[in-house]
């Protein structure tokens, strides 16, 4: 819905963000009060979502309500110690996937096939195919890391498209009920296999965005889709806000939502995949520090490299193990090319951590930094309607604001 006015509404009204805003200010909130005042705050929370309605002011409303609804959410955390409280969003931010039990001999013998069929491979093919990084040794993980494509080992949106993309070229484009069908099973049975990891669920949710909206008569917009599989989440798991799988995967996906299409202005369209890795770069770097303090320097140059070689192994490699169970002379040749990319993307990742200032040690994000810095590229995307000059004002402000508050942490 476009504004009347750029200059009093800078952004277009959309609910599901609104909703998104409120219900993880609402949960962060929730998790930092204590006793019966976080009731309090949420009662407050809607006299002013009463006040705002009365007012006119959706998105104030919204927010606030939704703000209200995650402190209720997790109003449960309030009467614990809070030492105890402390303990378990520590122990929230590296969680791990829960499989469901019924599913576990089917996907211990995908392991199995996995090692079979991927010999020394195995490891990177049962990560970003099945999502289990058990196996990974130390300097795998650290070359991954060191080089700046760690992300391709989480189960999420570059795994999710390449998949189903290759799904879908098997079904009439003329049948969509039948592929969105087909798409929902397919997401659905992937992510219990996988253990329901938050990448991989918010990767599903905005797809089947994508796959719904022509049925619905709808257009599919990034900011909503992404809102939506972040309300879905959290409201399942309160605490996945402090996941570090949870935080990279949406503030990437935010970020080559906001900045992919002004970064595109100023390079050449055969540069589109380096402005989509300096999106996400972008995006990802406040949660990047603060997670593991530490920046990698040729992110950009490994992501143009090893990236395509993922996207190739990741369906190759699915095709050959489903159709190992078929005939398991022909899943075996097939997994000999799926074999060798992946072996490529261990040797190049591994030459590139290698290299001298590969990584970079960073100190001092905290959650204020995060927010001013969000906000200045919330100003500086695409979806801020002001005019140019006043976008970089403002921006430079944020930034400006946010470097002071990393000196003085």
């Amino acid at each position: 819905m476009q504004c009347r006015n750029a200059a009093k509404y800078p952004f277009n009204f959309r609910p599901l963000v609104c909703a998104a805003f409120g219900l993880g200010a609402g949960v962060a909130i929730g998790m930092h009060i204590s006793g019966a005042r976080a009731l309090l705050a949420a009662l407050l929370l809607l006299i002013a979502a009463y006040i705002m309605h009365m007012k006119k002011q959706r998105a104030a409303t919204v927010m606030l309500v939704c703000a209200a609804a995650g402190l209720l959410r997790v109003a449960g955390y309030a009467f614990l110690p809070r030492e105890e409280v402390s303990e378990i969003i520590e122990n929230a931010r590296f969680s791990r996937n829960h499989t469901p039990t019924a599913l576990m001999p089917t996907v211990e013998s995908l392991y199995a096939r996995c090692d079979a069929l991927f010999a020394e491979a195995s490891p990177l093919a049962r990560a970003i195919l099945l999502g289990d990084r058990s196996t990974l040794g130390y300097f795998q993980r650290y070359a991954f890391r060191a080089s700046g494509v760690s992300h391709t080992l989480a189960l999420s949106g570059l795994h999710v498209s390449a998949l189903t993309l290759v799904l879908l070229r098997c079904i009439p484009p003329n049948r969509p009920r039948v592929r969105a069908a087909f798409v929902f099973a397919f997401l659905g049975i992937y992510c219990a296999v996988a253990g329901f990891p938050a990448s991989l669920m918010r990767a599903a949710i905005m797809f089947m965005c994508i796959v719904l909206a022509p049925l619905c008569l709808r257009r599919n917009d990034t900011a909503s889709a992404l809102s939506l599989a972040f309300i879905i989440i959290v409201c399942a798991e309160p605490l996945s806000i402090y996941s570090a799988g949870f935080c990279l995967s949406f503030a990437a996906v935010a970020g080559i939502a906001m900045l992919y299409a002004p970064i595109m202005c100023r390079l050449p369209r055969v540069l589109a995949p380096v402005g989509t890795t300096v999106a996400a770069t972008l995006g990802t770097l406040p949660f990047t520090v603060m997670f593991f303090g530490e920046f990698s320097t040729y992110s950009i140059i490994a992501n143009i490299f090893i990236v395509p070689l993922i996207t190739l192994a990741l369906p190759i490699g699915l095709i050959a193990l489903v159709l190992s169970y078929i005939s398991a002379p022909l899943g075996a040749l097939l997994a000999i090319p799926a074999r060798l990319m992946l072996g490529a993307s261990e040797s190049i990742s591994a030459a590139i951590a290698s290299l001298p200032y590969a990584q970079i040690k960073l100190s001092g994000f905290n959650g204020l930094t995060c927010a001013l810095y969000f906000a200045a590229l919330i100003v500086l995307s695409k979806y801020c309607l002001m005019d140019r000059n006043k976008k970089l004002i403002y921006g430079c402000v944020l930034l400006a604001l946010g470097t002071l508050s990393v000196i003085l942490a």
